[in-house]
């Protein structure tokens, strides 16, 4: 405590070394002729910002190209106007200087595009002088007609002698083909007829060529029989040796054989009269082809006539082509060409190539555009020249090297004005903060400003030193307090300890006869009792208070049962039901019950009665449960019972780490 008081003592002899700076820092301002200086050092922040503006605001004015320091605001102002006027003028030249670039521009591209239309009308009038889109045309008007002739006369390449169908040339073509169709269809027919006969007759030969063997061989077998082979029995005649066989036989084959020939010779005339009617038939096709729909007027003859002409046409077409061909293969070795013409019309804007005086007209008219531009961009250059002089003659004024650029030049001005504004905002600004003299240079206020903020810092720095004193004096000054109030805690603390040690005294001698726990246990039987038969079915014991001590005895014979008498699951019961009940009896304790496996030899049924005690505790509210165990099936007949808790109900899983 005396230490303490002795630190106390020499805090409170510190000297105050910031009311000599403040006065200083007074001193300084009222030098500077400071408009508002501090009343107290609690204003130096306020001050610290007011040093701020004015050394900032004098910056400004010093890097200003324009010293604004000293200047009346009516010579100020007359300054601006006139910097403004400028601006305005530069501006004007600058968009002259634009204008003048971009008419140029527009000229130049003007006469160029002229200059390249013209140069390209040139190119086509070789094309316009010979007429050479006509020439193709014909070129291509002369194979298109050669063609679709071609075409027409295909049919009539082998069309030779026409003799065949001379018999028709009076009638129509139509009903030419007609006639012969009708005549191939009579010839058909009778070819027809002599197959089938021919074939009837085949059929016969074959069925008399048997007969002829069955009657040779009756034959033979008859003369083998009579006495005179060569005697005919029917007619009574002698042959000669041989001949009665030989002449029978020749009668039947000379008559086969001769109808045979005769229908033969049918099948080959109606065979060559079809032939013949179809070789008609095929040149009178093509002539219907050739005279279309007037195949019915017109006759053979003049179908004929027709063809001759138009086989004349395609001769003389043909004879044209070739030397329009000539004509154009001696363009084209000139250098003319179609591709060439479609890509110069594709040049010079064209769809088709125009005439020739058309053609010259409109070269004329590109010749004209292209010496107005050209005349326009002269003019546009000129305009560019004066204006580059005005701006020279205007930088030169307003000490401005702009070297012709007009847009140099107006941003140049538009700075001016903006350095000379921002010059005279911060000498208003240092104006209210401080008196400036007709002789007070800037460089003066900056050094005077520079002084005055060393000063500020420090009477800061004494006042933060003086803090931390004042800081430190109340920090010993708890110290003594808490000291105090820590020997004042300490006194009753040695009172209490020495109360307690009594009864700490008195209750070891009760609990050294086991009086204490008797005392407890028969206090709290009749809890105990409840416990012990909520959790333990079935209820065949009974928990009793007897000469002062706790005692078990059977329901149904009253007998005292000792503790090593019962099972390990009954014993387990009544140890719960002990820790149970006395944990509900508690008053000052915690509102917890801890559990680690409390029904390790508990069976199944009593599990179910001790969790539903459990879960009654938990409904009353009155106590908080942690439940530990390691059995999965506890755990989850636990889960099952408590999982109505909602969000009160946590589970935490743990696991061993090797």
């Amino acid at each position: 405590m005396a230490a303490a008081q002795t630190r106390l003592d020499t805090i409170k002899a510190a000297p105050k070394l910031s009311d000599s700076l403040f006065l200083e820092l007074l001193a300084a301002l009222k030098g500077q002729e400071w408009n508002y200086p501090p009343d107290e050092k609690g204003q130096l922040e306020a001050l610290r910002e007011r040093l701020q503006e004015a050394t900032s605001a004098i910056a400004v004015v010093r890097h200003s190209s324009i010293n604004m320091l000293h200047a009346e605001p009516d010579s100020a102002l007359r300054l601006l106007t006139s910097l403004n006027d400028e601006a305005s003028k530069a501006e004007s030249l600058d968009r002259r200087s634009k204008a003048a670039r971009l008419a140029q521009a527009n000229a130049r591209r003007e006469a160029q595009a002229a200059a390249a239309l013209n140069v390209a009308t040139e190119a086509l009038l070789p094309y316009a002088r010979t007429n050479f889109p006509q020439l193709v045309k014909q070129v291509s008007e002369y194979q298109d007609r050669i063609r679709k002739q071609s075409a027409r006369l295909s049919p009539f390449s082998n069309f030779g002698d026409t003799s065949a169908i001379r018999q028709f040339l009076g009638k129509p073509v139509a009903d030419a083909i007609d006639t012969v169709d009708t005549e191939i269809g009579a010839h058909q027919r009778r070819l027809e007829t002599a197959q089938a006969s021919l074939h009837a007759l085949e059929k016969t030969q074959s069925t008399m060529t048997v007969l002829k063997q069955r009657l040779l061989g009756t034959a033979q077998d008859i003369l083998h029989r009579s006495a005179n082979p060569n005697h005919c029995p029917l007619c009574r005649t002698e042959f000669e040796e041989g001949q009665l066989l030989a002449r029978m036989m020749a009668d039947v084959e000379d008559g086969t054989s001769e109808q045979a020939s005769l229908l033969q010779s049918a099948i080959s005339s109606a065979s060559e009269a079809m032939a013949n009617a179809r070789a008609m038939l095929a040149m009178l096709h093509p002539l219907r082809t050739l005279v279309g729909n007037s195949a019915l007027t017109v006759t053979v003859a003049l179908a004929l006539e027709q063809l001759d002409q138009e086989r004349t046409s395609f001769e003389r077409n043909r004879r044209e082509l070739d030397t329009i061909q000539a004509q154009a293969q001696q363009l084209q070795s000139d250098g003319l060409s179609s591709q060439d013409l479609s890509r110069k019309l594709l040049v010079a804007g064209r769809a088709e190539l125009p005439s020739l005086q058309e053609l010259q007209r409109i070269q004329s008219i590109y010749i004209e555009t292209l010496e107005k531009y050209q005349s326009a961009e002269k003019t546009a250059l000129q305009e560019s020249d004066v204006v580059r002089q005005e701006c020279d003659a205007m930088g030169e004024r307003l000490s401005i090297e702009a070297l012709g650029d007009t847009d140099k030049l107006a941003k140049s001005v538009k700075e001016l004005i903006s350095d000379a504004e921002s010059a005279l905002g911060a000498r208003q600004i240092l104006a209210s903060i401080l008196m400036i003299s007709s002789e007070t240079t800037a460089e003066e206020i900056v050094l005077n400003l520079a002084t005055i903020q060393q000063l500020v810092a420090q009477v800061a720095t004494a006042v933060a030193h003086e803090g931390a004193n004042d800081k430190a004096l109340n920090d010993e000054t708890k110290n003594v307090e808490s000291l105090v109030k820590k020997i004042e805690g300490g006194d009753t603390k040695i009172t209490r300890a020495s109360a307690a040690e009594l009864v700490l005294d008195t209750l070891a001698k009760q609990s050294s006869g086991g009086e204490l726990a008797s005392q407890i246990l028969t206090e709290n039987a009749a809890e105990i009792a409840r416990t012990f038969a909520s959790i333990h079915m079935p209820n065949e014991f009974e928990i009793q208070v007897a000469q002062g001590k706790l005692v078990i005895t059977r329901r149904d014979t009253g007998v005292e049962v000792q503790l090593d008498h019962m099972s390990t699951g009954q014993r387990a019961a009544y140890a719960v039901s002990l820790f149970l009940a006395m944990n509900g009896c508690l008053r000052s304790g915690p509102p917890v019950v801890l559990l680690d496996d409390p029904v390790a030899h508990i069976d199944d049924i009593n599990m179910l009665s001790f969790l539903d005690h459990l879960r009654r505790l938990a409904i009353n509210g009155s106590r908080q449960i942690f439940f530990a165990t390691a059995d999965t099936k506890l755990a989850g007949l636990f889960r099952h019972k408590f999982r109505f808790l909602g969000d009160e109900f946590k589970e935490l899983r743990l696991s061993r780490t090797s």
